[in-house]
């Protein structure tokens, strides 16, 4: 059994803790089997959910809100509605393990949910299962791995059949990209201009800029059409 230390910063704080407990199954060495983790707070949860997605702590938290919200009107609803959410989210979880990799579907990773913090909570994990050889390596069964793959391509497959979602993740992607290239860029035109540095000047004059947006959406132009 192993105690793995989480620390919630906020109120209603959902924190991944995918990579701790992969960790954990690594250490163990557990080949096939199970991981089993407990919560025993009782204002802590336990689930899974899709961990790319930058608003999942916001519409899980908010969901929970709705079901089980800390206000009625004007009257509170006491402090055994964060316990309640805990519980019904489940103290426990169980996660396969095959081939000494945790098998999480694409997107899925595990989250530890506080309904009330900020706090420093304890989870306990404990694997079952035969394990891995002196020198074996971890590796998923391919029959795991392919349809992953097989959902990965579905989802790519959507995305470019849908319009407005193909360019809402250009969108978001230039976002980012622009923010820190803008960024370098001028950091570099005004030390160019300071220490009167052509090189740099040049650099700052924004060509980066051109390259991330063709980078972008040049090789998907034919989507755009």
């Amino acid at each position: 059994m192993k105690k793995l230390d989480i620390s919630f910063t906020k109120k209603d704080n959902l924190v991944d803790i995918t990579d701790i407990v992969k960790a954990y199954v690594a250490e163990s060495r557990l080949k096939n089997g199970m991981l089993c983790l407990y919560a025993p707070d009782t204002t802590v949860g336990l689930t899974m959910i899709d961990v790319d997605n930058k608003k999942a702590e916001y519409d899980f938290m908010h969901r929970w809100g709705h079901i089980m919200p800390r206000y009625d009107g004007m009257q509170w609803t006491g402090p055994a509605t964060s316990g309640l959410k805990a519980s019904a989210v489940g103290k426990t979880l169980q996660v396969m393990v095959a081939g000494g990799e945790m098998l999480l579907g694409l997107h899925q990773g595990v989250v530890a949910i506080d309904f009330e913090g900020p706090s420093e909570r304890a989870l306990f994990a404990e694997v079952y299962g035969d394990m891995l050889e002196e020198g074996e390596t971890a590796q998923a069964p391919a029959m795991f791995t392919d349809y992953v793959a097989m959902l990965r391509q579905n989802e790519i497959d959507e995305e470019e059949d849908d319009p407005e979602e193909f360019l809402d993740n250009i969108r978001i992607q230039l976002k980012d990209k622009v923010q820190a290239v803008v960024g370098i860029s001028a950091k570099y035109a005004l030390e160019g201009k300071l220490e009167n540095n052509e090189d740099k000047i040049e650099i700052g004059n924004f060509k980066e800029l051109e390259q991330v947006v063709r980078s972008l959406v040049l090789p998907t132009e034919t989507n755009l059409k």
